[in-house]
């Protein structure tokens, strides 16, 4: 989504996204669009670093210079894109949501942070 490339971490992202839809029987993050689901993962887990966003090919998409998460959203009713910026500061707090076991130290969004198949 970010253009980041792919390394075993995500697995470990992916392991724990379906270990929680298992559990609950309910989708984590539904979201239509990349962005969308971006703006979900902040609101579970926090803002992303900014090394990781400045790391990532896509990322002007979805945050601005000064790294403030662009959150777009289409509005059916005038049938038109509308964005909001969101602070730096973050969506949400940290965490909030995910309960599941493992699913904090799987979920972490930071790669160099999430659990390895080594550990």
């Amino acid at each position: 989504m970010l253009g980041i490339p792919y390394d075993y971490a995500i697995d470990v992202w992916s392991v724990g996204c379906t270990l929680y839809e298992l559990y609950t029987g309910k989708i984590l993050f539904p979201g239509r669009s990349n962005n969308q689901m971006l703006r979900m993962f902040q609101e579970v887990r926090g803002k992303f670093p900014n090394k990781m966003i400045r790391k990532g090919q896509f990322s002007g998409q979805h945050f601005d210079e000064n790294y403030n998460f662009l959150s777009v959203e289409f509005d059916k009713l005038r049938n038109r894109v509308c964005a909001h910026c969101t602070r730096a500061d973050g969506v949400g707090s940290p965490g909030a949501g995910l309960t599941v076991g493992c699913g904090r130290i799987a979920l972490t969004d930071a790669p160099a942070c999430r659990t390895s198949s080594a550990r």
